[in-house]
């Protein structure tokens, strides 16, 4: 045999004999293994789990589980509630007739609750279009351009609409995506089908699928119980059986003598449910029952223990597979089955649908307000808006947070950093108070500081330090009258000068009467 041929026998041999030794001891290098017990090894069930696709809910299915399951609705309802429940503020600069216009506009068509529609449309189905009824002279399939007036907007589920024709070139950003939707109307009378520019519609999306998932998909993103499906079922399932062992919670226990006997014969048993059913409407009518020497009468209860336990859990993975806390999904804030799940937990919840509004439903939001615009003889971008706070504050709270900006703007004031006028504008200028901004004449400080530079020192007394202006303003110099004002004060703080001037104090004892001296001096000089 040549030294070749042994050389091939001997790696057949090797060969044969590491296939045994691995099969025998059913090893591999990339976990834990332990032959002992088979952890690790072909026969532990962990080695052969894998992940298993669940198939896509149907239409059918996600309507009937959003009309028939009360939780299913809730899921899909609540950010879309939240989202749009305080709704926007529109705002057109000093002169607010434009987002008046736009505003009665937008409650003519409703818009508040068209786009909630949409959202719930998108959440359930995996996306929605809101359809623009805006007429400019053209077919619906040409872009939008020169919008005359805004006869409706219509929100259509995914189902609906199917993509018709899609961007073709490729150096555009919109390359391969849908140029015009074939649109259904469902209606009782019938289905009016047109072809929509996608101009004309607002696109709003489901939960988020990968790329090549959102093109098995027909391009559409998914709902939001494909992932949460599964937790429902068991959730519901749970909550099934937790009413079945409530019925049965008590079990009634007859003990008959000579029982054996009376079943072994068609009288017997015939006079055996003739008893039971006097002792069942003795019960049930009378909550009564009568027994003899020779019967005796029990009830057993279903022990109950734990089941609280159980159902809290499956709320607390039902809370977090849906993402909304538990306090809002479950209407509780205190008991056990909806959890207390703190304000910081619905801070957090408010903050994600916060930025929700902002990275997704602002730019639909202003798509609408533009257009509307548009109709009404209004350029882009005169009329904006910002989305009113969805976090609420108690009426204690609120009237603590009054009192120490109060607080504030008084000691802004007081140290000559705003002009009275400024903060009433900016708290009471709008319905209600502003807690939130102070509006500052930045024009009328830019032309004073302009001022101020071309005014020459005095050389001979020099300007004031700051020791010399707090003296002055405190009012303990005794001047005959009011001095001329000095260009380095504004009118807040030769007012406050004024108004602690011991010789204007003697002159208008009434506070008022010396500060509207004080001001009427001001304007004089």
């Amino acid at each position: 045999m040549t030294s070749e041929n042994q050389s091939v026998n001997q790696s057949t041999i090797l060969a044969k004999r590491f296939s045994k030794m691995t099969h025998d001891h059913k090893t591999r290098n990339d976990r834990w293994v332990n032959e002992k017990n088979n952890f690790g090894t072909s026969s532990d069930p962990m080695v052969n789990t894998s992940f298993y696709r669940e198939r896509i809910l149907t239409r059918g299915e996600l309507e009937a589980l959003y009309v028939q399951d009360w939780l299913a609705k809730r899921v899909v309802n609540i950010p879309a509630d939240d989202a749009t429940r305080n709704w926007i503020s529109l705002t057109s600069g000093d002169d607010n007739t434009k987002a008046e216009a736009v505003k009665k506009e937008m409650d003519r068509l409703n818009i508040q609750a068209k786009v909630h529609e949409s959202i719930v449309l998108s959440r359930l189905h995996g996306g929605s279009l809101l359809v623009l009824g805006a007429f400019d002279g053209q077919e619906t399939d040409m872009e939008l351009n020169n919008i005359r007036s805004v006869e409706f907007v219509e929100p259509v589920d995914r189902w609906q609409t199917h993509p018709q024709r899609y961007y073709a070139d490729e150096t555009k950003m919109n390359y391969g995506q849908p140029e015009t939707y074939l649109v259904h109307r469902v209606q009782v009378r019938g289905t009016l089908t047109a072809i929509v520019h996608e101009s004309r519609t607002i696109r709003f999306e489901g939960h988020y699928l990968p790329p090549l998932e959102k093109l098995r998909n027909l391009g559409w993103n998914i709902s939001v119980l494909q992932n949460f499906y599964e937790e429902l079922k068991r959730f519901g399932s749970t909550h099934q059986t937790v009413g079945a062992i409530i019925q049965d919670f008590v079990t009634k226990k007859v003990q008959i003598k000579g029982l054996r006997e009376l079943l072994s014969n068609v009288e017997g048993e015939q006079q055996l449910m003739a008893r039971f059913a006097t002792l069942a409407y003795g019960m049930s009518v009378h909550n009564l029952a009568v027994f003899g020497d020779d019967e005796q009468f029990e009830k057993m209860g279903t022990p109950l223990t734990g089941l609280d336990k159980v159902m809290t859990h499956f709320v607390d993975i039902v809370s977090a597979a849906s993402e909304i806390p538990k306090a809002r999904l479950f209407h509780n804030q205190s008991g056990i089955l909806g959890g207390d799940a703190g304000e910081s937990d619905l801070r957090v919840h408010y903050d994600n649908i916060s930025s929700y509004q902002e990275t997704k439903l602002r730019p639909h939001i202003k798509r609408i307000v533009d257009v509307i615009a548009e109709s009404l003889g209004y350029g882009e971008d005169e009329v904006g808006f910002e989305f009113n706070p969805l976090w609420q504050l108690s009426e204690l709270d609120e009237a603590k947070s009054r009192k120490e900006i109060s607080e504030s703007d008084i000691n802004y004031i007081n140290a000559g950093v705003v002009e009275p006028e400024e903060v009433a504008l900016s708290r009471f200028s709008g319905e209600g108070i502003n807690l939130a901004d102070m509006i500052i004449d930045v024009d009328k400080r830019k032309r004073f500081l302009e001022a101020l530079s071309k005014v020459e020192p005095d050389l001979d007394e020099g300007e004031p330090d700051d020791d010399e202006e707090e003296v002055e303003m405190a009012g303990q110099e005794n001047n005959d009258s009011l001095p001329e004002k000095r260009a380095y004060e504004n009118k807040s703080q030769f007012v406050i000068r004024g108004m602690k001037d011991e010789t204007m104090i003697a002159k208008y004892p009434n506070d008022k009467e010396r500060h509207d001296a004080c001001l009427s001096q001001w304007e004089k000089q």
